[in-house]
């Protein structure tokens, strides 16, 4: 693929290839540390990104009103336990309304998680916690120097610290429908997954 497509080479633009490439290699090589010698580094030991803490303040359930087999619900939990792909989430959610009908928003709900949570996984973020104003995602490592490179990719309402992202999300709705804040935490993780891969692919394979 371009790996340099328009808009990267917009980014390159702004803060010049030089040192794009430079902040690009050290990022890259950061994330490599963290692979060869994992017992230096505490977070990445944990692997707690493996199974990142997802905490949206959304009401995510299956309502007895709509399956009210308590074992057939108990199933559906554990298979929902079970997925790691996006393509499975998928899966599943249009078993479910061809099973049962019109998913609820509680069920709605549910399967946005899951897609948080496998894009949380892809992207190696340990925690996604949501307040009144902001969403916070925690990275399982510190960011360092990929920080200048997302400051120019991510989006506005979007700030950078040394091991987490936070995106404003004040006065926004808590439908899914509704595409407030709930698409704007996709595309971030999207965006975010999209640099590491260019990363790489640019750099190519370590030794």
């Amino acid at each position: 693929g371009n790996i340099l497509g328009a808009e990267q080479s917009g980014h390159i633009n702004t803060i010049g290839y030089d040192l794009y490439v430079r902040l690009l290699t050290e990022a890259v090589e950061e994330i490599r540390s963290f692979e060869r010698d994992p017992d230096k580094h505490v977070n990445y030991r944990a692997n707690r990104w493996l199974d990142p803490l997802i905490d949206l303040g959304l009401s995510a359930s299956i309502p007895d009103m709509w399956i009210q087999s308590l074992s057939i619900r108990l199933n559906i939990y554990q298979r929902m336990a079970r997925v790691s792909q996006m393509n499975e989430v998928g899966e599943l959610s249009y078993e479910l309304l061809d099973r049962f009908g019109k998913l609820p928003e509680a069920v709605d709900n549910l399967f946005y998680v899951l897609r948080i949570r496998c894009l949380a996984r892809e992207a190696r973020f340990e925690s996604i916690v949501r307040s009144a104003d902001w969403i916070t995602l925690r990275h399982a490592e510190p960011i360092g120097s990929a920080r200048l490179i997302l400051e120019k990719i991510l989006p506005g309402g979007v700030s950078i610290g040394h091991q987490q992202i936070h995106l404003h999300i004040e006065h926004e709705s808590n439908r899914v429908e509704d595409n407030g804040w709930q698409k704007k935490l996709i595309s971030l993780l999207e965006q975010v997954i999209e640099f590491q891969h260019k990363a790489f692919a640019l750099l190519g394979p370590g030794d």
